[in-house]
């Protein structure tokens, strides 16, 4: 016996293409759902990485700064010595005593 074609389908067939097209639904929404989350978990992770970077490259100046301050202070409290160096590490030292936070 073949089904009439106009004649509306059983209410389990019905029912089973709902369920079938809920999980495909879903599943399209969870992908999507999972595939912005992953980019933008990417996103961050860059972005986490750039500020490390900087961070590390920022703690490196501090440090030579830090490191050439202290050899001029040692050169001043000397008071031998060119005297263009002599100015040159007052002034810096001044100028790192102004940036530097101890």
């Amino acid at each position: 016996m073949e089904p009439i074609p106009n004649q509306p389908q059983p209410p389990r067939k019905r029912i089973k293409l709902k369920l079938i097209a809920t999980i495909i639904l879903l599943a399209v929404g969870f992908g999507g759902y999972g595939y912005m989350w992953y980019k933008n978990t990417r996103k961050i992770r860059t972005e986490a990485l750039q500020i490390l970077d900087e961070t590390i490259q920022l703690r490196l100046l501090h440090e030579t700064v830090a490191n050439e301050r202290a050899r001029c202070s040692s050169y001043v409290t000397l008071n031998e010595g060119i005297f263009a160096e002599f100015e040159y590490c007052k002034k810096f030292i001044e100028w790192a005593d102004s940036i530097l936070v101890q």
